[in-house]
């Protein structure tokens, strides 16, 4: 599957792997060679996203049963 189905499955499926609050506050932006690009207007959700990035990426990864997301950053 080509990083565009990837990205656009994980948009659909934000609130899902996340949960409602979390997902509520940061969004997808992109996704390319397995970096994914998150925005967040909360500094607040931001600093916890990147401390807890290697828990989001395996909740991601095991969602979709295969590595898609190597790494997070915020745009």
């Amino acid at each position: 599957m080509g990083e565009f189905i990837h990205l656009e499955n994980i948009k659909k499926d934000w609130k899902l792997i996340i949960g409602d609050i979390a997902a509520n506050k940061i969004n997808v932006i992109s996704l390319k060679n397995g970096n994914l690009k998150l925005k967040s207007n909360s500094s607040v959700w931001r600093s916890e996203f990147i401390l807890r990035e290697k828990e989001f990426i395996k909740k991601i990864n095991s969602h979709y049963k295969q590595e898609i997301i190597k790494n997070i950053t915020f745009y």
